[in-house]
């Protein structure tokens, strides 16, 4: 596809560093006989390259809260507002200065929640008061020498979950956010008989949270009082630890999964996960029974695919693929779950042996779908036809 582009560089004056930005404002001219994507690129900001674990890179998890989007690019967590699609704004937060890294962000109200894998003096989160976006201001601090790192963030209510997969022994742990300025430890997610280990990354919907938690499979946990976090309750429902490969696969079965992201539809009665392997799928369990999680669909790109993340709007799924882009399914029949759309850049080419190199996270809720990319920064994509419920 051939796209004419307008490409406006300048440089802004920010209330935290400067940065030079590159907005490209993407428009499709190409042939109409062509059936029209369902995923049109509006703007890509470009973000400037940082080096993390050896390999050049852009960004990493990203999320956004009305049209105010945060992506975190390890020493660096970029604030973008698009509310002028046309012409976004960017402010960028240094981390240097701790030494931070950190790889994913949530919202609550009008707070950004940052998590550090490392930073000096055991910081591992950091909140900022960003109501004025264009100056956010630090307000608190976490510290920490219970989790050595906090890989993801999901904020639920007043809590804030904090999975510290990577740690010893990598467990959830939990911040009250009645007071942004004065968050409290909730301590660590823990069972009478179980404690929840190697979980990763956490969804929350309503007061049930599912956790992909790598070796151990998926967790199901319903809360009670997330919004008032000093009555705070909370009971195990269902584990479920899955072989790692589809029957249809021609190879053998991987004995443990490697249980990266989960996500449920909206009626709670099918989960979709993805697995961070090269050649793995994203899965779709029928929960409706929490005493007998089943495998009843799975969707792939190939041997040299993974999948990252994946978040369901509605009746679509959108997929952060790495190198093979931005990839929505369909899953009115969830044994044979269908590709409907796709925004694919790189058609699965990697720069790097490992693979890991590409779309990193994704945001699909509204008119717009945002997405990280390692390469270059953040994609905004519009939706079109089906995706936009019409």
């Amino acid at each position: 596809m051939i796209f004419n582009k307008l490409t406006r560089r300048n440089f802004l004056r920010l209330g935290v560093g400067t940065l030079a930005v590159s907005h490209c404002l993407l428009n499709d001219h190409s042939s109409k006989a062509q059936t029209p994507s369902l995923l049109e690129p509006v703007a890509h900001v470009e973000l400037p390259q940082v080096i993390a674990d050896g390999d050049p890179l852009h960004a990493a998890g990203m999320w956004a809260r009305g049209t105010l989007a945060a992506v975190p690019a390890f020493s660096l967590v970029h604030l973008i507002e698009f509310s002028d699609i046309k012409n976004p704004q960017v402010v960028t937060i240094d981390l240097n200065g701790i030494a931070g890294d950190c790889r994913d962000v949530d919202f609550y109200e009008n707070y950004l929640i940052c998590g550090l894998i490392e930073a000096r003096d055991n910081r591992r989160v950091l909140i900022y008061d960003v109501r004025d976006w264009k100056n956010p201001k630090l307000v608190s601090t976490v510290r920490s020498t219970d989790y050595s790192t906090v890989h993801n963030v999901f904020v639920a209510g007043k809590v804030c979950f904090l999975p510290t997969i990577g740690s010893r022994p990598g467990e959830l742990y939990m911040l009250d956010l009645s007071d942004p300025t004065n968050p409290g430890s909730l301590g660590a997610v823990r069972f009478l008989d179980r404690a929840m280990i190697n979980v990763h990354d956490v969804t929350v919907i309503g007061n049930r949270l599912y956790a992909a938690a790598w070796t151990t499979g998926i967790w199901i946990v319903d809360f009670e009082n997330l919004d008032n976090p000093k009555k705070l309750s909370y009971k195990f429902v269902a584990q479920h630890i899955y072989k790692a490969d589809p029957p249809k696969s021609d190879e053998p079965f991987r004995l443990t999964p490697r249980s990266h992201n989960v996500w449920p539809n909206s009626d709670g009665k099918l989960l979709f996960t993805t697995d961070e392997v090269k050649g793995e799928f994203v899965r779709v369990f029928d929960i409706s029974n929490l005493n007998e999680i089943k495998l009843v669909g799975w969707y792939g790109l190939g041997p040299e695919s993974i999948p990252h993340n994946a978040v369901v709007d509605g009746p679509y799924v959108y997929i952060s693929y790495y190198a093979h882009g931005v990839r929505v399914i369909e899953y009115a029949n969830p044994k044979e779950p269908k590709e409907v759309a796709a925004f694919n850049p790189y058609n699965g080419e990697s720069r790097f042996a490992h693979g890991f190199d590409g779309f990193w996270d994704v945001y699909p809720f509204g008119k717009y779908v945002l997405s990280s990319d390692q390469r270059s920064g953040l994609w905004i994509l519009e939706k079109r036809g089906i995706l936009t419920g019409k």
